[in-house]
Parts: structure tokens; C-alpha cells; sequence
């Protein structure tokens, strides 16, 4: 046991060692383009001075109801040490990413029981360029998936015994540790509303087996101790509604008494890419089928391999490879055994496919890219154990095995993972947005910018596609946006 431990305690120091290399190598000083990053920005610094959760790109103070505050909450802690800039923001976002690797380990070192193999996933993991990517400019991602996987471990230990009626006080504590991050997580991205989902499903999907035993092998399965498991499962679930309707309905109510009765995230479900709503069933089929090949072509693929297709429409090939790659991801689900996983990872994609056309894709899949990366491997090296068991049935799990097996799927992966990593770290060398790494409409809209700071008075308005931008480095506060629509007349005049 005390060996097992310190393997253990070695192979976290290696992937806190790697995960951090990594994360300082394509460290990226500029501020991302996007826009969100600079109202979480914002809002942690209203935070941070105590002036409360309010915008500051208006000029009356008014709260603020669209982003939730768990994210500026946390930076808003680091600010008051003295820690305020934008860079020390990404560091947190590193702290977050080398405790999410560590978690992610833990949760397949717990599934699988393989230690190495569990080791080469959260590699993996630390080296994907995507959620590297996401660390490095200021944004929600990467926090949402330290809570997430923080709440997965915690509800994966609760129930490590099969016997919920035997359940000890650090299974209670480990539950209600789970369902503490769970809404946590949902008040840094509303999207962790699927974790939610997928706890009180997996809780009811073991109701439902307890009461099949019961009713099957009522002699050997005593009447105390199944009313004792029911009753334990129901006040689990009452315990997750509970904890998470109390903060979502004060959150909710202080929305309303601010004057917004609609969740505007709600509102992007209902409205098109062209500013018009959702109203007949030809409409969410559209969505639906568009997105359901997105993700099978482009989404799930990319979140593994990291190699984004330049073609947009993409050839019948690459729907065939996305189903077999997601038949091997069922596979790999499946050997895991996990409901709350596979609940968790499939609600969290199945949103995308009702999401709005511009903003549904791989910002809100991101959490689940370390899962996704799981399934494949697993499922890789539960189909070639099972293959070999079907030659030689006295095959046995083994280390020379397991590590032949690792470098058979590391070998194809290493070019991809080598030439996304290196894109993240040219582009970290630029300091600056310029011609070389950048688009010509942002440069020049920051010329623009720039000079509107120098040359007009400190009282004008200026309407404009990116109004945070001028918020951060012009110090230009009230900068209204133009309104989403499709129609060119009503975004300029609406």
C-alpha cells in the first residue's frame, strides 16, 4: 500500500511538472480577442473594490445579470491580494488547469484501476493544445473544469462501495463535497446545469436497479436494508435539488428586481444566427441534424486530435471516421461503467445541438475534452485486451503490456498534439495583435480605437462591435455594442 502511494504521489509531481512547462512555454501576454474575457475582468474588479456585481460599461451603475459570478468571485479573491492584472488572471486560469489534470488522473485512475494507463490519458490531458489554449486568455473554461472534475471524483468516491446502505461519514462528506462543487460549477458556467442532471439521473438510474433486485431476490436482499438504500438515494437527491434551487433562485430573483425577466442564455436557445427566433418544429430540426453532424465531423474529432479541417463543408469521409470514432467513445463508456460520466459528457454535448448557430460548438464542449480523450484511449485498450483474451483466454492484465499498448496510441497522436502545441507557442512569441497574427478587420478596429482615444473628448459615445476592448485599453467606459440581428438597418438603429 505505502509503494502504491508513492507511485502515485511521483506520477502527480510529473504531470504537475509537465502540465506547468507546458502552460509557460505558450504563455500568451495579450489579451484575447473575444470580449467576455474582459467583463469577467470587469466584474471581478467591481468585486475586488466592493462596489458589488455591476457593469462597468455603462455610465449608471446597474448589476449585472447575464455572466454568473463564480468565475469573477475567484478573481476577484486573488485581486485583493494585490495580484490584479491581467496576466496574474491567467496564471489562476494555469493553477486551475495543473489542479484539473491532477483530479482527471484520480477520476481514471478510479474507473480504469490502471495506474499507467491512467498516467498516459492525464498526459494527454496536460498536452492538449486546446484546453491549453483556453487557459491562457482569461476565461471561464478552464475553472468550470477544475469544478466539475472536482465534483466527479468526490461523487465517484462517495459510492466506491457497492452497498449504499453501508455507506461511512467520509462517503457523506465526499457527497456532499460533490454537490458543493456541482453548483459551484454551475455559477461559473451555466452549463454546469448538465452536471446536475447527470447526478440526479445517475441517482435515480440506481433507485430504479435497487428495486429490481428487491423485487427479484427478496430472500437474500433484507427488507431494512433496501428501505434503508431508498431512503438514502432519496435524500441524496433531495440534497442536490435543495443545494442547487436555494443559490439559482436568489441568483434568479436578484436578475428580476433588476429588471430582466428572461435568463439570456435561455434567449440564445430561442434566436437564430440571423437575429430572427425558433418557432416552428422544420426550425430545431434543422439545428438539430446541422449541429449533430458538427459535432460528429468537426467537434468530437477535434477535441481528441486536434487537427482542424480547413474544409468547412467537409467530404462523406469524415462523417463515416466520426461515427466509428463515436461508436469507439460509446465503447470506451461503457467499459468505464460510469452513469455519471457518461450522463455528464453526453448532456454537455447534447446541449450544442439545440444551442444557437453562433455561439453552439467547442467553447462549451471544452470541460468534457478530458473525457472525451478517456473514452478513446480506453476504448482503444479495452477492444485490443478483449481481442487478445479471444486468441489466449489466460491473458492477463499486465505492465509490458499496458505499456506497449500506450505507445501503440501515443505514436498517432504525437504529431497532431506536436503541431497544435506549436502553434499556441508561435503565436505566444507575438506581444502584440499585428498583421502577422491577426485578422486585418481587428487591427485595424484597434488603430481605430486607438485613435478615438487620443483625438476625441472624454465625453463621446461610441457604438461598436467590441465595446470591451475599448473598455480595457482605452479606458473608454461607455461604449455601447451593436444589437445582435441579422438585419444590417436594425443593428445600427435598434
Amino acid at each position: 500500500m505505502m509503494k502504491k502511494s508513492w507511485i502515485n504521489i511521483a506520477l502527480t509531481t510529473v504531470l504537475i511538472i509537465v502540465t506547468t512547462v507546458a502552460f509557460v512555454k505558450i504563455f500568451d501576454l495579450k489579451l484575447n480577442q473575444n470580449g467576455d474575457n474582459i467583463y469577467y475582468f470587469s466584474l471581478a474588479k467591481s468585486l475586488a473594490q466592493g462596489h458589488g456585481y455591476v457593469d462597468g460599461f455603462s455610465p449608471e451603475v446597474s448589476p449585472h445579470t447575464h455572466f454568473p459570478p463564480g468565475y469573477p468571485f475567484l478573481m476577484s479573491l486573488l485581486m485583493r491580494t494585490g495580484l490584479d492584472s491581467m496576466q496574474d488572471m491567467k496564471i489562476l486560469n494555469g493553477v486551475f488547469l495543473v489542479l484539473s489534470v491532477v483530479l482527471c488522473f484520480f477520476i481514471f485512475l478510479h474507473l480504469t484501476k490502471r495506474k499507467w494507463l491512467s498516467f498516459f490519458i492525464a498526459l494527454l490531458v496536460a498536452l492538449n493544445a486546446n484546453l491549453l489554449g483556453w487557459t491562457t486568455i482569461m476565461m471561464s473554461e478552464i475553472p468550470y473544469m477544475f469544478w466539475t472534475s472536482l465534483a466527479i471524483l468526490l461523487f465517484l468516491k462517495a459510492f466506491a462501495y457497492e452497498k449504499i446502505s453501508d455507506l461511512r461519514i467520509a462517503h457523506y462528506i465526499c457527497f456532499l463535497g460533490a454537490v458543493f462543487s456541482m453548483v459551484f460549477a454551475y455559477f461559473v458556467k451555466s452549463i454546469g446545469m448538465s452536471l446536475l442532471l447527470a447526478m440526479c439521473a445517475t441517482l435515480g438510474i440506481e433507485m430504479i436497479r435497487q428495486i429490481v433486485l428487491y423485487r427479484k431476490n427478496r430472500l437474500h436482499y433484507p427488507a431494512s436494508k433496501f428501505r434503508k438504500t431508498t431512503i438514502v438515494i432519496g435524500v441524496f437527491l433531495v440534497a442536490i435539488v435543495s443545494l442547487y434551487y436555494v443559490p439559482s433562485k436568489i441568483w434568479s430573483q436578484r436578475a428580476k428586481n433588476a429588471g430582466v425577466e428572461n435568463n439570456s442564455y435561455v434567449g440564445n436557445f430561442l434566436q437564430k444566427s440571423d437575429g430572427t427566433e425558433m418557432k416552428t418544429y422544420k426550425d430545431w430540426e434543422t439545428r438539430i441534424l446541422d449541429h449533430s453532424e458538427k459535432a460528429i465531423k468537426q467537434w468530437i474529432p477535434y477535441s481528441i486530435f486536434q487537427n482542424k479541417s480547413t474544409n468547412p463543408n467537409l467530404d462523406p469521409i469524415s462523417l463515416f471516421l466520426g461515427i466509428i470514432l463515436l461508436g469507439l467513445l460509446f465503447w470506451g463508456a461503457y467499459k468505464a461503467n460510469s452513469w455519471l460520466l457518461f450522463l455528464y459528457v453526453g448532456a454537455s454535448i447534447g446541449v450544442q445541438l439545440f444551442y444557437n448557430e453562433t455561439w453552439a460548438g467547442m467553447r462549451y464542449m471544452v470541460a468534457v475534452v478530458p473525457f472525451l480523450i478517456f473514452y478513446f484511449v480506453y476504448g482503444i485498450y479495452t477492444l485490443v485486451y478483449q481481442g487478445i483474451a479471444m486468441v489466449n483466454k489466460k491473458t492477463k492484465h499486465n505492465l509490458i503490456l499496458d505499456l506497449i499498448l500506450i505507445l501503440f496510441i501515443a505514436i498517432p497522436l504525437a504529431s497532431p498534439y506536436k503541431d497544435s502545441f506549436a502553434r499556441l507557442e508561435k503565436q505566444s512569441r507575438f506581444k502584440t495583435w499585428n498583421y502577422l497574427n491577426s485578422s486585418q478587420g481587428f487591427v485595424e478596429f484597434m488603430e481605430m480605437a486607438e485613435w478615438i482615444s487620443k483625438n476625441t473628448s472624454q465625453e463621446k459615445i461610441v457604438a461598436n462591435r467590441k465595446p470591451e476592448v475599448f473598455y480595457m485599453y482605452f479606458q473608454i467606459s461607455w461604449t455601447p455594442g451593436y444589437e445582435h440581428t441579422g438585419s444590417r438597418s436594425n443593428r445600427i438603429l435598434g
